[in-house]
């Protein structure tokens, strides 16, 4: 069984923008600054209001095809934010994800950015199934880019 989500997320904040060290207890800890977690609170909010559910208990094959609309970001900067947040709104391990694509759209003005996702899950029964949707992906890969170029 497939199911596929669509969604429109804010502009993701940069990497740089996501990660700080600091001292916790004597010692040196890694941790997300507080705008990276509004923007994981946020996508996440977002993700359920348009029908972004938890998945049932099972074993699970995700194809995930992210499109960034952005003035200057690279583009992977983005991307564990997004797998993150995509992870929490389906309640599932981002490990589950076994195909990312990303593409860049260059905009002009700030208002035009943002993130458009297209999750495509799978069920599967077991490893060999979901290595089997992987080894498969590559022609999703190509049909999705000839059905969205010009």
């Amino acid at each position: 069984m497939m199911r596929e989500y669509t969604a429109t997320l804010p502009h993701p904040i940069g990497v740089n923008a996501i990660w700080r060290a600091g001292r916790f207890a004597g010692s040196t800890r890694i941790y997300k600054t507080p705008k990276a977690r509004a923007w994981d609170q946020d996508a996440f909010l977002l993700l359920r209001a348009v029908g972004w559910k938890p998945l049932p208990e099972g074993e699970y094959w995700l194809a995930l095809f992210c499109t960034l609309h952005t003035r200057r970001h690279d583009i992977d900067s983005c991307l564990k934010l997004t797998l993150d947040a995509v992870a929490a709104a389906l309640e599932v391990d981002d490990a589950n994800i076994g195909f990312l694509t990303a593409s860049k759209v260059p905009v002009k003005a700030k208002a035009d950015q943002r993130l458009e996702l297209v999750a495509k899950i799978y069920s599967v029964d077991d490893q060999d199934d979901w290595a089997d949707r992987s080894r498969a992906a590559i022609p999703m890969h190509e049909s999705r880019l000839t059905s969205t170029s010009r």
